[in-house]
């Protein structure tokens, strides 16, 4: 309306003088706060049991799945022939011990002296930083190399292996992340006001129904798409290669080192080894045809493939 206008000529200045929307709220408390201090006490310690019903613990252990290909976050002891850390795939679940594969824990990283203390739930605040570590190891973590491009979709940055590092000075930015929000705030009529209502109901803390994103503290965000990891060379071992047959394979064609050498060390013919090699792929070709590639990817790729981020977590 008009705000040099008086009442009553203001009142016809605007579209509807009796709807009005909420534009900013300030030092807000819940309504509990207006009873005694005996029965508020109450109130709040039962309002907060139902808070922590949707929110997620520290010391809890998550499969983290990917929203658009509905896999799980997984690894697999195969390495890339360029790095020493394992393969991290999205999986399916399966009904046999490769589900430990599939089970995570978020680790705060340590913070300096001043800064608040760990939360005792995932958060999103960028204050806090995790290590995003399988609940099986102490010593491994998620780690972002962006010094060699995706095994696959080579034309995006960055390889996403499980790193083993035992020594804390060794640890680094790329084996960092936080937690980040889906889809931010929804805005109003397309302006730049954002939805209070919708606002006041998020909270920093990562619920139980929450689709987010997982953000490298480097750079860039961690995706999964639906391309298999058919032909991609990897290593059984963190080795080199010694020769055609060793422990360097395409991943379809990959063999446990142990059973190659009993199978191929006893002088057969190069056919006979190439026939043993197709017929006994079991795991390792549901690994190559399976298993989906995870990327990062960084901010001026993100807007078209938005979906490919998008993570949650299951108990």
């Amino acid at each position: 309306g008009n705000t040099n206008l008086q009442s009553p000529d203001w009142e016809t200045s605007v579209d509807d003088a009796t709807h009005w929307d909420i534009v900013d709220r300030d030092d807000v408390v819940p309504i509990w706060r207006m009873l005694d201090d005996d029965l508020a006490a109450k109130v709040e310690t039962v309002m907060n049991a139902a808070f922590e019903l949707e929110r997620l613990p520290m010391e809890q252990t998550y499969r983290i799945k990917n929203t658009k290909t509905q896999n799980y976050l997984s690894y697999q002891d195969f390495y890339y022939p360029d790095q020493i850390g394992k393969i991290v795939v999205a999986a399916p679940a399966r009904s046999h011990e490769d589900n430990d594969r599939i089970l995570w824990k978020f680790v705060p990283v340590p913070g300096k002296a001043g800064d608040p203390p760990p939360p005792k739930f995932l958060c999103y605040d960028h204050k806090f930083k995790f290590y995003i570590k399988p609940c099986s190891s102490d010593n491994d973590y998620l780690h972002a190399s962006f010094r060699f491009n995706a095994p696959v979709t080579t034309e995006l940055e960055g390889q996403v292996s499980l790193r083993r590092i035992t020594q804390a000075n060794k640890l680094h930015p790329t084996d960092e992340w936080i937690i980040k929000r889906r889809n931010e705030p929804f805005k109003d009529n397309g302006e730049d006001v954002k939805n209070i209502d919708l606002v006041m109901h998020k909270t920093a803390f990562v619920k139980r129904t929450d689709e987010f994103r997982l953000h490298c503290v480097q750079k860039s965000c961690l995706g999964a798409h639906p391309v298999p990891l058919q032909n991609i060379e990897v290593k059984i071992k963190g080795k080199k290669p010694s020769n055609l047959f060793s422990n360097w394979r395409k991943a379809v064609n990959l063999v446990p080192e142990a059973e190659a050498e009993a199978d191929f060390g006893n002088g057969k013919k190069e056919k006979d080894k190439k026939k043993w090699q197709t017929a006994k792929l079991g795991d390792l070709d549901s690994f190559a045809h399976k298993s989906l590639e995870v990327i990062m990817l960084s901010d001026d790729v993100l807007e078209k493939n938005s979906e490919d981020v998008g993570w949650s977590v299951e108990t």
